[in-house]
């Protein structure tokens, strides 16, 4: 599992005193597009789906004292492998769950899990010029909601930070042309493939350390090599991998 030495030590032990009225007060608008979003924005979809990882992991250590959500830190180590495999990861893998109406702790992790599956779920995102922008903006928002209001600022500048660090490796393309309606996958995969991006390495999250952007590639498909199917519930067995590559 990723080692996660930015989140500070015992940010669990305080009882879930956030208040809860449900998961749609609590992960920021839903269709307009604030300056939070434009500044989480404007980023590969590598780049978009590392931070959802790395706000995953505040939000599930948080929790994990007070509600099962382990599959969680799972899934959003499984989003750094799928970063460099259309196929590499199964979203769907692990519990899935409406959120509840409470324990606001089962209720947050639960919700936690869905905007995580729908950001890192690589089948669809792989072939498209977007990027889950949105569940990141609602991840963050949900976050900030559940942290101790003492830990917010160990948050918001670790984010600060993270946010600098991918915009200087994995900025947007620019946009130009339209995608013509009659083209073939492969074509529709070649125009995506920018706005994808290269895949980012956890150390990127670590702002305990500098990040070196030399070599950050090579890293990630170091790290996406080293974690094994049957140690991570979300990914796939190269067997399956290899079949669904075939049926493309």
């Amino acid at each position: 599992m990723i080692e996660t030495p930015y989140i500070p030590a015992g940010l669990g032990d305080p009882p879930p005193d956030f208040a809860w009225k449900g998961i749609e007060y609590h992960i920021g608008p839903l269709d307009e597009v604030t300056p939070l979003i434009r500044w989480l924005g404007n980023k590969t979809t590598c780049g978009v789906q590392t931070l959802c990882s790395g706000v995953g992991f505040w939000g599930v250590r948080r929790l994990l004292p007070h509600a099962e959500g382990r599959h969680n830190l799972e899934l959003a180590e499984a989003g750094f492998v799928g970063q460099t495999n259309r196929w590499a990861v199964d979203v769907q893998a692990g519990p899935m769950a409406r959120v509840p109406e409470g324990p606001p702790a089962l209720a947050a992790m639960v919700g936690l899990n869905i905007h995580l599956r729908r950001a890192l779920d690589m089948e669809e995102w792989w072939p498209l010029r977007s990027q889950p922008v949105m569940d990141l903006s609602h991840l963050v928002h949900l976050v900030r909601h559940i942290l101790p209001a003492t830990r917010l600022p160990e948050f918001d500048r670790w984010l600060k930070e993270v946010v600098a660090r991918v915009d200087a490796v994995a900025p947007k393309p620019a946009t130009s042309g339209e995608i013509d309606e009659f083209a073939l996958p492969g074509e529709l995969e070649a125009l995506a493939a920018p706005h994808r991006g290269e895949p980012l390495p956890p150390d990127i999250l670590d702002i305990t350390r500098p990040f070196a952007p030399e070599g950050r590639t090579e890293r990630a498909l170091a790290f996406a090599a080293s974690v094994r199917p049957q140690d991570n519930r979300y990914l796939r067995s190269p067997e399956a991998i290899r079949a669904l590559e075939a049926g493309e």
